[in-house]
């Protein structure tokens, strides 16, 4: 009698099971998006100048990742610029720090923010050409070296971010 009560529900647990694989894709499943190269997005790219000369300007970004395997971000690249570090800042028993960040894991379908009082570029040593109406490429390259290059629109320090 055990065993034939402990065989329905195994039964019953194999139907759910094979009903849920076969409800179909999901509606945010896109598979146009799963090409490698069409899976990476940046959205509201800008470029912040220094308000004073020979600081480091800074970029903030949305980062959209379209596919599964969590990479990570592995660098950023301004055209123009000496170097670009990514940065997060922090709060710590009430003091804010900022520094390098550790790698930037990117999650499924879901949008990472680079902006003031997170995560953001800082663009060191800009050149001239890094100057106020101008535009600059970006690379943003992550670990499975995806890449994607997108023009940035470049801001007077004190423009809205």
């Amino acid at each position: 009698m055990k065993s034939i009560r402990t065989f329905a529900i195994l039964g019953a647990a194999a139907s759910f099971s094979l009903a849920a694989c076969s409800e179909g894709p999901r509606e945010d499943y896109n598979p146009e998006a799963t090409k490698k190269g069409e899976r990476l997005t940046v959205e509201n790219a800008r470029i912040m100048l220094p308000a004073v000369d020979g600081n480091p300007a800074v970029a903030f970004f949305d980062l959209t990742y379209a596919s599964g395997g969590g990479p990570t971000v592995k660098s950023v690249e301004i055209d123009g610029a000496g170097s670009a570090e990514i940065h997060a800042t922090d709060t710590i028993d009430g003091k804010t720090t900022m520094g390098e960040a550790a790698p930037i894991t990117l999650w499924p379908r879901q949008t990472l923010s680079f902006e003031p009082g997170g995560y953001h570029v800082m663009v060191m040593n800009p050149s001239e050409d890094i100057k106020a109406g101008a535009e600059t490429n970006m690379t943003v390259t992550l670990s499975n070296e995806e890449t994607i290059t997108v023009a940035v629109p470049i801001q007077a320090a004190g423009e809205d971010r």
